[in-house]
């Protein structure tokens, strides 16, 4: 049976918009990139995450943006 990976990639960064446009959202903007350039919708949330599913350069991938404060 061939081998099934599935990569986990969470982007780190603070809900909302007072850090929006700053370092402290790096991981959001990235992964906000990624979703973009493999049409990944970030539109599910569980566990105080928004995440959406799909695939990246043929893997199974899970993109997930914390939305608990990074400093609380």
């Amino acid at each position: 049976m061939p081998e099934q990976r599935t990569w986990l990639i969470a982007g780190l960064g603070n809900p909302g918009t007072t850090y929006r446009d700053t370092r402290h959202n790096l991981g959001f903007r990235v992964l906000d990139h990624l979703a973009a350039a493999y049409s990944i919708t970030l539109d599910k949330t569980k566990f105080e995450t928004r995440y959406g599913r799909g695939r990246i350069e043929g893997v199974k991938a899970i993109l997930v943006q914390p939305l608990a404060f990074m400093n609380k």
